[in-house]
């Protein structure tokens, strides 16, 4: 599809480069059935690799965030993979400017990403620990209860 082409609403092409990610999204994945504001329906990218029935919402694309689509089927993982780049190179580049480059993190960011990652990490070892903490903890609760009292 062409990226220099948005769909205009009347049904007539305008030869005008998108703006909006909902643009953008329209002119790399064609048309979309729009749920929200920032989640909607559209056709697979890799429909033809689908190995079983397709569906209406089978393929789901998601702007809130990081601009994701996603399909149900597991086939076209590579179609869909493919047009998340697309998605996200061109919203990044609305312009199309050959001489774009992309914002680098500061030292300030990556240390914050890098205290998301640690922090995200920890909680991941401690939800891993629960179950064996617990284990442990009623262990000593039923041993506690198991002595015999002296007087």
């Amino acid at each position: 599809m062409n990226s220099n082409i948005v769909v205009d609403p009347a049904g007539g092409a305008a030869n005008t480069t998108p703006r909006t990610a909902t643009e953008i999204a329209v002119n790399v994945l064609g048309p979309i059935d729009w749920c929200s504001a920032t989640m909607g329906h559209c056709e697979c990218p890799g429909k033809s690799s689908h190995g079983s029935k397709n569906g209406a919402k089978d393929c789901t694309l998601y702007l809130d965030r990081v601009p994701t689509v996603t399909c149900f089927h597991a086939s076209c993982k590579s179609a869909v993979d493919a047009a998340n780049k697309r998605l996200r190179a061109a919203i990044l580049n609305p312009d199309n400017d050959v001489n774009f480059s992309q914002p680098r993190l500061t030292a300030e960011d990556r240390e914050r990403q890098a205290e998301r990652e640690r922090m995200s990490r920890r909680q991941q070892r401690a939800r891993k620990a629960l179950p064996r903490l617990m284990m442990f903890a009623l262990l000593r609760v039923w041993v506690k209860l198991c002595e015999p009292v002296w007087d």
